[in-house]
């Protein structure tokens, strides 16, 4: 669903997501550069209290915390702007000890972890990287890892036994390419 909205003082586009309690807002600038946000996980009244906050000054967003007080900034990205195109790779890897398999997803994203975390997710470090614990509403927890700057194991399932699989996180480690043991553990798929 689409509606009009205001953000930043400016005329803004608000869409209502597939999924519960998703909202995103289009707006531009008074210099015509066009913006996104984005807020997951709170209904509509509480998305637009965050969206309050949200302020541009020339290409970068600012943050006016007492719009939303009950809200903090984890992360907050510096630097050049993201690429318009960018070419990623991802990638599998599964692991088993005999009675149960784990099978972890790889994406490079180009972009860090915690941007993708979402209401009642724990963000946190572990062995000097960001993880991100949450659940998909159910009983199912899982845990998000970042091994490399901007690239995510994500999501591994978690069977109680959340220590064992931050090992596990903790122990990735990029092999050179000609590393034999990557012939040797590929698997045939």
């Amino acid at each position: 669903m689409r509606a009009d909205d205001v953000v930043n003082g400016r005329p803004a586009t608000r869409f209502a997501g597939a999924w519960t309690d998703t909202y995103s807002w289009l707006w531009s600038d008074k210099a015509g550069r066009q913006w996104y946000a984005e807020v997951t996980g709170y209904p509509l009244a509480e998305a637009k209290a965050a969206v309050a906050g949200i302020g541009t000054k020339r290409d970068e967003v600012t943050w006016r915390a007492s719009a939303a007080p009950d809200m903090k900034v984890l992360h907050r990205r510096t630097g050049v702007p993201y690429p318009r195109q960018s070419r990623g790779e991802s990638w599998m890897l599964m692991l088993t000890d005999g009675q149960r398999s784990r099978s972890i997803s790889f994406g490079n994203n180009n972009r860090a972890l915690v941007s993708a975390a979402h209401v009642k997710d724990r963000v946190s470090q572990f062995a000097g990287h960001t993880e991100v614990v949450g659940n998909n509403g159910g009983e199912q927890t899982f845990l998000s890892y970042e091994p490399l700057p901007g690239v995510w194991a994500d999501p591994t399932e978690v069977y109680g036994d959340l220590a064992d699989v931050r090992t596990v996180m903790a122990g990735l480690r990029v092999l050179p390419v000609d590393d034999e043991r990557l012939d040797k553990y590929a698997g045939n798929d």
